[in-house]
């Protein structure tokens, strides 16, 4: 997994989003997370909270969305420039 997340950076790193090259930096970001088996973390919503009542599964499911969201996000912060950073 490390050789992985290093290769992640390197390809993220060779466009480090500024105003001009959003369609780049997107795709990088897209071919990294599916490089991780976890691009659907930018199409789908991951809950604050489960319901009451959810099962151990439903739980377990849950807290690798949230995981895998929040790598996207580190991804998505470490990969724009100091510039954006500064307004999120």
């Amino acid at each position: 997994m490390a050789n992985l997340s290093n290769l992640a950076f390197r390809i993220l790193d060779n466009y480090i989003l500024t105003r001009l090259n959003f369609k780049d930096c997107l795709r990088n970001l897209k071919i990294v997370l599916r490089m991780e088996k976890t691009e659907y973390v930018l199409d789908k919503i991951v809950p604050y909270s489960l319901l009451d009542g959810s099962s151990v599964e439903e739980y377990f499911f849950w807290e690798k969305m949230r995981e895998n969201d929040m790598q996207a996000r580190n991804y998505i912060m470490a990969s724009i420039s100091s510039e954006f950073q500064l307004l999120v």
